[in-house]
Protein backbone atom coordinates (compact mmCIF):
# COMPACT_ATOMS: atom_id res chain seq x y z
CA UNK A 1 0.00 0.00 0.00
CA UNK A 2 1.29 3.29 -1.51
CA UNK A 3 1.31 6.73 1.31
CA UNK A 4 -0.61 9.36 0.03
CA UNK A 5 0.55 12.05 -1.57
CA UNK A 6 0.54 14.65 0.66
CA UNK A 7 2.97 12.80 2.91
CA UNK A 8 5.76 12.00 0.76
CA UNK A 9 8.80 14.55 1.77
CA UNK A 10 9.13 18.34 -0.79
CA UNK A 11 12.12 17.74 -3.38
CA UNK A 12 15.13 19.37 -2.02
CA UNK A 13 14.63 22.44 -4.15
CA UNK A 14 11.63 23.45 -2.29
CA UNK A 15 13.34 22.65 1.63
CA UNK A 16 16.13 25.37 1.30
CA UNK A 17 16.20 29.24 1.07
CA UNK A 18 13.35 30.83 1.12
CA UNK A 19 10.79 29.11 -0.20
CA UNK A 20 11.41 26.25 2.40
CA UNK A 21 8.97 28.53 4.23
CA UNK A 22 6.31 29.26 1.86
CA UNK A 23 3.80 26.43 3.08
CA UNK A 24 4.66 27.19 6.35
CA UNK A 25 4.33 31.21 6.45
CA UNK A 26 1.66 31.46 3.16
CA UNK A 27 -0.60 29.03 5.77
CA UNK A 28 0.06 31.50 8.96
CA UNK A 29 -0.11 34.46 7.17
CA UNK A 30 -3.89 33.25 5.77
CA UNK A 31 -4.89 32.41 8.89
CA UNK A 32 -4.04 35.59 10.49
CA UNK A 33 -5.78 37.55 7.80
CA UNK A 34 -9.04 35.15 7.87
CA UNK A 35 -8.93 35.63 11.76
CA UNK A 36 -8.40 38.76 12.61
CA UNK A 37 -10.51 39.45 9.40
CA UNK A 38 -13.67 37.42 11.01
CA UNK A 39 -12.94 38.82 14.29
CA UNK A 40 -12.98 42.66 13.35
CA UNK A 41 -16.23 42.18 11.34
CA UNK A 42 -18.00 40.24 14.34
CA UNK A 43 -17.14 43.31 16.73
CA UNK A 44 -17.78 45.64 14.53
CA UNK A 45 -21.24 44.22 13.44
CA UNK A 46 -22.13 42.58 16.31
CA UNK A 47 -19.94 44.32 19.77
CA UNK A 48 -22.37 44.45 22.44
CA UNK A 49 -24.53 41.69 22.22
CA UNK A 50 -25.92 41.17 18.68
CA UNK A 51 -25.63 37.44 16.50
CA UNK A 52 -27.29 36.27 13.83
CA UNK A 53 -27.99 32.42 12.89
CA UNK A 54 -27.06 30.78 10.39
CA UNK A 55 -28.26 27.00 8.97
CA UNK A 56 -31.68 26.94 10.81
CA UNK A 57 -30.12 28.24 13.98
CA UNK A 58 -27.21 25.28 13.80
CA UNK A 59 -24.93 28.01 14.57
CA UNK A 60 -24.73 30.98 15.63
CA UNK A 61 -22.52 33.81 15.32
CA UNK A 62 -21.65 35.98 18.63
CA UNK A 63 -18.86 38.58 19.65
CA UNK A 64 -17.93 36.54 23.22
CA UNK A 65 -14.93 37.67 25.18
CA UNK A 66 -12.81 35.13 26.32
CA UNK A 67 -9.74 35.77 28.56
CA UNK A 68 -9.11 31.77 29.00
CA UNK A 69 -7.49 28.96 26.74
CA UNK A 70 -9.26 27.65 23.14
CA UNK A 71 -12.90 26.90 24.05
CA UNK A 72 -13.07 29.44 26.56
CA UNK A 73 -11.28 27.05 28.84
CA UNK A 74 -9.45 28.17 32.10
CA UNK A 75 -10.90 31.58 32.22
CA UNK A 76 -8.73 34.53 33.33
CA UNK A 77 -5.39 33.11 32.64
CA UNK A 78 -4.47 35.62 30.14
CA UNK A 79 -0.73 36.49 30.87
CA UNK A 80 -0.33 32.55 31.43
CA UNK A 81 -1.48 32.07 27.32
CA UNK A 82 0.58 34.77 26.27
CA UNK A 83 3.87 32.84 27.46
CA UNK A 84 2.53 29.80 26.56
CA UNK A 85 1.30 31.03 22.69
CA UNK A 86 4.74 32.51 22.41
CA UNK A 87 6.68 29.16 23.49
CA UNK A 88 4.37 27.49 20.45
CA UNK A 89 5.25 30.09 18.31
CA UNK A 90 9.14 30.10 18.74
CA UNK A 91 8.59 25.93 19.12
CA UNK A 92 7.69 26.04 15.67
CA UNK A 93 9.87 28.44 14.15
CA UNK A 94 12.67 26.41 15.74
CA UNK A 95 11.91 22.74 14.95
CA UNK A 96 10.65 24.17 11.36
CA UNK A 97 14.29 25.75 10.62
CA UNK A 98 16.00 22.35 12.16
CA UNK A 99 13.80 20.01 9.91
CA UNK A 100 14.68 19.03 6.19
CA UNK A 101 12.42 17.26 3.72
CA UNK A 102 8.87 17.91 5.88
CA UNK A 103 6.01 16.56 4.00
CA UNK A 104 3.11 18.92 2.55
CA UNK A 105 0.90 18.08 5.08
CA UNK A 106 3.27 18.59 8.25
CA UNK A 107 4.10 22.11 6.65
CA UNK A 108 0.36 23.03 6.58
CA UNK A 109 -0.38 21.51 9.97
CA UNK A 110 2.17 23.47 11.25
CA UNK A 111 1.11 26.86 9.33
CA UNK A 112 -2.08 26.33 10.65
CA UNK A 113 -1.14 26.29 14.10
CA UNK A 114 1.47 28.48 14.02
CA UNK A 115 -1.15 31.18 12.36
CA UNK A 116 -3.58 30.22 14.90
CA UNK A 117 -1.47 30.99 17.60
CA UNK A 118 -0.42 34.58 16.31
CA UNK A 119 -4.17 35.69 15.28
CA UNK A 120 -4.90 34.57 19.26
CA UNK A 121 -1.65 36.20 20.73
CA UNK A 122 -2.69 39.31 18.66
CA UNK A 123 -6.03 39.34 20.97
CA UNK A 124 -4.28 38.97 23.75
CA UNK A 125 -1.74 41.50 23.45
CA UNK A 126 -3.81 44.39 21.99
CA UNK A 127 -7.25 43.83 23.60
CA UNK A 128 -6.24 41.86 26.65
CA UNK A 129 -8.80 38.64 25.61
CA UNK A 130 -9.70 36.54 22.81
CA UNK A 131 -12.85 37.14 20.71
CA UNK A 132 -15.15 34.22 19.91
CA UNK A 133 -17.18 34.48 17.67
CA UNK A 134 -18.58 30.67 16.31
CA UNK A 135 -21.37 29.24 18.73
CA UNK A 136 -22.82 25.51 17.83
CA UNK A 137 -24.67 25.38 21.31
CA UNK A 138 -23.57 21.89 21.91
CA UNK A 139 -19.53 22.99 21.93
CA UNK A 140 -17.78 25.99 23.71
CA UNK A 141 -17.70 29.63 21.45
CA UNK A 142 -14.77 29.55 19.15
CA UNK A 143 -13.01 31.08 16.24
CA UNK A 144 -11.24 30.59 13.06
CA UNK A 145 -7.74 30.63 15.31
CA UNK A 146 -9.06 27.64 17.51
CA UNK A 147 -10.35 25.97 14.24
CA UNK A 148 -6.96 26.05 12.38
CA UNK A 149 -5.30 24.96 15.50
CA UNK A 150 -7.32 22.31 15.92
CA UNK A 151 -6.77 21.17 12.28
CA UNK A 152 -3.57 21.90 12.42
CA UNK A 153 -3.39 19.38 15.22
CA UNK A 154 -5.32 16.80 13.27
CA UNK A 155 -3.11 17.01 10.20
CA UNK A 156 -0.09 16.20 12.24
CA UNK A 157 -1.93 13.06 13.96
CA UNK A 158 -3.42 11.95 10.19
CA UNK A 159 0.47 11.91 8.92
CA UNK A 160 2.05 10.59 11.78
CA UNK A 161 -0.63 7.66 11.83
CA UNK A 162 0.01 7.33 7.98
CA UNK A 163 3.89 7.61 8.77
CA UNK A 164 3.69 4.88 11.32
CA UNK A 165 1.45 2.57 9.23
CA UNK A 166 4.02 3.10 6.05
CA UNK A 167 6.93 1.88 8.37
CA UNK A 168 4.69 -1.20 9.38
CA UNK A 169 3.90 -1.94 6.07
CA UNK A 170 7.92 -1.25 4.88
CA UNK A 171 8.99 -3.55 7.99
CA UNK A 172 6.86 -6.51 6.97
CA UNK A 173 8.40 -6.32 3.18
CA UNK A 174 12.01 -6.61 4.43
Amino acid sequence: MSTPALAHPVPAAETSGPRRYAVLGGVAVAVVIADQTTKALARESLGSGGSFRLFGGAVEIVYARNTGAAFSLLQSRGSLFVVVAILVILGIVMFYRRATDLPVIVRVGLGLILGGAIGNLIDRIHDGYVADLIDLHWWPVFNAADSCIVSGVAALVVHSYLQDRKNRHDERAV
